[in-house]
C-alpha cells in the first residue's frame, strides 16, 4: 500500500526545481532498499538547505546592489539639479549683462544721432533734449537689468512682418504680441489691454499710429521703433495686395467691384493718401480727411522721428536696418525672412507714368517725409552698421 502511494506521489525526474528532482531520484533509489531511506531523505534535505541559504545570499547581494544603484541614482539626480541651478544663474546673468550691455549701446547710439541732427538738422535740433552729463547717462544707462519694451509702429506694405518674424526670432514668439485688433481702439481702451493682457510682453507691434503714444502708456522703460518705404513703390505694393485679398478686404472689394485702376486709387475712398505722416503725426489719422493733410503734419512726422523714436529704417535697406537693430539689443543677426510677399503685384517698372504721378501727387507729403527719414538713416547710422549678411543685395 505505501510502495503504491509512493508510486503516485513521487515527481516526475524532469519536472520541477533542482530539490523537487533530487527528492524524486532519491525516492526511486530508495523505494525497496530497507533502512536506506531516511539517509537519503536526510542528505535531499540537507542539499535542500544549502541551495536555498545560496539563493537567499544571492537575492540579498542583488538587494545591495538595487540600494546602492538606488543611492548612486539619487547622486546624480542632485548633481544635475545643481547643474540645472548653476545654469540658470548664468543665463541669468548673461542676461543681465546683455541688457546693461544694450542699454549702453542705445544711449551712445542716441548721442551720436542727436550730434548729427544738431549739425545737419538745426531746424529740428531745437526738439531734442538738452545735452547732459555723458558720465551719469552712462552709470544710469549699467544699471538697466530689463530691456525696454520695443513699440513698433507697423506701417502697412513696409516690410514690417519681416521685422515683426526677425524680433520674434530674437526675443523667442511668446514675448512679441501683435495687437493690431486695437488699431482703432482708443487710448482707454489701449491701457486697458496693456493692464490687462499685453504689458508682460516685450514687443508691442500693430498699426496703431504714434499719435496714441502706447510708449506713455507702459510702466516699463520703451523704445519705439518703425521702418518706411518709397511711397510710391508702397501704394503700388498696397494696390496689389487689395485686389488680391479682394474677398475678405473690404478696400479689396471696393476696388475690385468698381474697376477702380491705381491711377484713380491714390484719391478714392477706399485709400487715405500720405499715410506714413498720419501713422507718425499728433494727429490720429481717421480725423483728417482724404486730401486735407498738411504741411504742419508733415513737420510733426519729421519731429517725432527724431525726438521718440530710437530707430526709423528703410525697406529697401532691411538687411542694414535689422543689423542695426540687433546691434542696440545686443541680438545676432541671421537671414531676413519675408513675410506678406503678395507675388501678384505689378513691378513698379510696369507701372503707367501717369499712374506713378498721380500716386506721388497725392501722397506728396509722404514723399518728403521718406526723404528726410532716408537722410536721416544715412547721416546718423554710418557707424552703426556692424553686421553683414550674405544675402544682402
Amino acid at each position: 500500500m505505501n510502495s503504491t502511494m509512493e508510486k503516485k506521489v513521487a515527481p516526475n525526474a524532469s519536472e520541477g526545481t533542482k530539490s523537487e528532482r533530487l527528492t524524486g531520484a532519491a525516492i526511486k533509489l530508495v523505494r525497496n532498499v530497507p533502512g536506506l531511506k531516511q539517509s537519503v531523505l536526510h542528505g535531499v534535505a540537507l542539499l535542500t538547505r544549502h541551495e536555498t541559504g545560496y539563493l537567499q545570499a544571492k537575492l540579498k547581494k542583488e538587494e545591495q546592489l538595487n540600494l546602492d544603484l538606488t543611492n548612486r541614482c539619487e547622486e546624480l539626480t542632485g548633481m544635475l539639479a545643481s547643474i540645472a541651478k548653476h545654469i540658470e544663474l548664468e543665463q541669468k546673468l548673461n542676461k543681465s549683462v546683455k541688457h546693461e550691455a544694450g542699454a549702453v549701446r542705445r544711449l551712445m547710439f542716441i548721442e551720436q544721432q542727436h550730434q548729427q541732427i544738431r549739425s545737419h538738422f538745426p531746424d529740428l535740433a531745437k526738439h531734442l533734449p538738452s545735452p547732459g552729463s555723458l558720465d551719469t547717462a552712462l552709470a544710469e544707462a549699467v544699471q538697466q537689468t530689463i530691456m525696454p519694451v520695443i513699440v513698433f509702429t507697423h506701417i502697412q506694405k513696409t516690410a514690417g512682418n519681416s521685422v515683426i518674424a526677425f524680433l520674434r526670432r530674437c526675443l523667442t514668439a511668446p514675448q512679441v504680441a501683435r495687437i493690431h485688433e486695437l488699431e482703432v481702439a482708443s487710448r482707454e481702451t489701449i491701457k486697458e489691454a496693456i493692464d490687462s493682457k499685453f504689458g508682460k510682453y516685450d514687443v508691442l507691434a500693430g498699426h496703431i499710429p504714434f499719435s496714441r503714444r502706447i510708449d506713455l502708456l507702459l510702466d516699463r522703460p520703451s523704445a519705439n521703433i518703425s521702418i518706411m518705404r518709397e511711397p510710391v513703390d508702397r501704394v503700388v505694393s498696397l494696390y496689389f495686395y487689395l485686389k488680391a485679398n479682394a474677398s475678405w478686404l473690404d478696400q479689396g472689394k471696393y476696388i475690385v467691384d468698381n474697376a477702380i485702376s491705381l491711377k484713380d486709387f491714390a484719391s478714392c475712398e477706399a485709400y487715405f493718401d500720405n499715410h506714413m505722416v498720419r501713422m507718425m503725426c499728433d494727429l490720429d489719422p481717421m480725423s483728417v480727411s482724404l486730401g486735407k493733410c498738411t504741411n504742419e503734419m508733415l513737420e510733426q512726422a519729421k519731429i517725432n522721428v527724431v525726438k521718440n523714436f530710437l530707430l526709423v529704417g528703410l525697406t529697401e535697406k532691411i538687411h542694414e536696418y535689422l543689423a542695426v537693430l540687433a546691434h542696440l539689443f545686443c541680438w545676432s543677426l541671421d537671414d531676413v525672412p519675408k513675410e506678406n510677399v503678395n507675388e501678384m503685384r505689378a513691378p513698379i517698372s510696369k507701372v503707367p507714368d501717369d499712374a506713378i504721378m498721380a500716386v506721388a501727387e497725392c501722397n506728396k507729403y509722404d514723399v518728403e517725409l521718406y526723404q528726410f527719414v532716408k537722410e536721416l538713416w544715412e547721416i546718423t547710422t554710418r557707424e552703426s552698421r556692424p553686421i553683414k549678411t550674405s544675402s544682402q543685395p
